[in-house]
């Protein structure tokens, strides 16, 4: 069986606890319970994810890492043809992993447009009227720019 085929019956056994689904990452398969990553398929071997209340609270779970350099231990599923143990190794990591961050959105700033008498200054602080004033901004000094506001403050 294709591991994708397997990740779909796992996941279908899943949907008891939940709105389940997968996705393929790093050539393994991410399980998710209502939105929350629970688990793994790596190949053939079903991993379910841990923190350290569950690794202390049944530490007699067959453990492994899903890569040699992963900072925590994720139970192996040595049964996975025993849907009754299934679905109680990933109901428990649901019941006790937190809750994933919700992801930052980036956003997106807003250019202003030039109007036609704000040229080069737009966006400078010569083009704020809070930090030069209402009538410092003539249009000869827009037109000009930074150098054309220099020359009215020598004369």
């Amino acid at each position: 069986m294709k591991t994708s085929e397997l990740a779909t019956y796992y996941v279908d056994i899943l949907k008891a606890l939940g709105q389940a689904r997968f996705k393929k990452m790093f050539n393994v398969f991410c399980i998710y319970i209502n939105e929350k990553p629970v688990g793994f398929l790596c190949g053939e071997e079903l991993l379910v994810k841990t923190n350290a209340q569950m690794r202390e609270k049944w530490p007699d779970l067959p453990k492994k890492k899903l890569f040699p350099e992963a900072a925590n231990e994720m139970w192996v599923v040595e049964d996975p043809d025993n849907n009754r143990l299934l679905l109680e190794l990933f109901r428990r990591a649901y019941e006790n992993l937190a809750a994933p961050s919700p992801k930052k959105t980036k956003k997106k700033v807003k250019k202003e447009t030039e109007s036609e008498d704000s040229g080069p200054v737009s966006g400078s602080p010569l083009g704020d009227k809070a930090v030069m004033g209402k009538d410092v901004l003539t249009p000869a000094i827009r037109k000009a720019g930074i150098s054309g506001w220099i020359k009215q403050k020598a004369k």
